[in-house]
């Protein structure tokens, strides 16, 4: 029998944390993943979250749909207080990657506020309109698009006629 047979679940996994003094992070001192989160496997079961356990002893149970976001921006913390079960989304927007970057834009890159009248959406998430207005309206762009459009339909000819015999 081995000494984790024996100890209770919640002692194995205080004792894999380095508390800090009141308000600091606490130390996860197992085993991380690649992204730096902290990881538990337990007797053989799939891999867990501690931060998900320690939040649920400490500050109570929460919905099993819902993230931990580390409001301290420590990925091995596993302060309770330092966390908060938010949704996917929520996570995402709360963070410093690309996606929460482009959602917190108020203007494009020419100056052009996104209001509701000036945004549309498209294959980038969102355009903007003034923008679209002001290319649509260069010199040529109309000379350009029909020239395009000419070479799409004689393609598509191309490949639509049937092989000689």
């Amino acid at each position: 029998m081995t000494r984790e047979d024996v100890l209770p679940f919640a002692e194995r996994l205080w004792a894999r944390i380095e508390r800090g003094s009141n308000g600091e992070c606490w130390r996860w001192l197992s085993w991380h993943d690649a992204d730096g989160y902290a990881g538990w496997r337990v007797m053989g079961a799939p891999s867990r979250r501690p931060q998900r356990l320690i939040y649920a002893l400490e500050r109570g149970e929460f919905d099993n749909a819902l993230v931990i976001d580390h409001l301290c921006r420590n990925r091995w913390c596993v302060n309770p207080w330092h966390m908060e079960p938010v949704t996917g989304v929520e996570n995402v927007l709360r963070g410093v990657g690309p996606a929460a970057t482009h959602a917190r834009e108020t203007h494009c890159k020419r100056g052009h506020p996104f209001t509701e009248e000036n945004t549309y959406p498209n294959h980038n998430g969102r355009g903007c309109r003034a923008c679209k207005r002001e290319k649509q309206n260069a010199p040529g762009y109309r000379a350009r698009a029909n020239e395009m459009r000419r070479r799409r339909r004689r393609a598509a000819r191309t490949y639509d006629e049937p092989e000689a015999a």
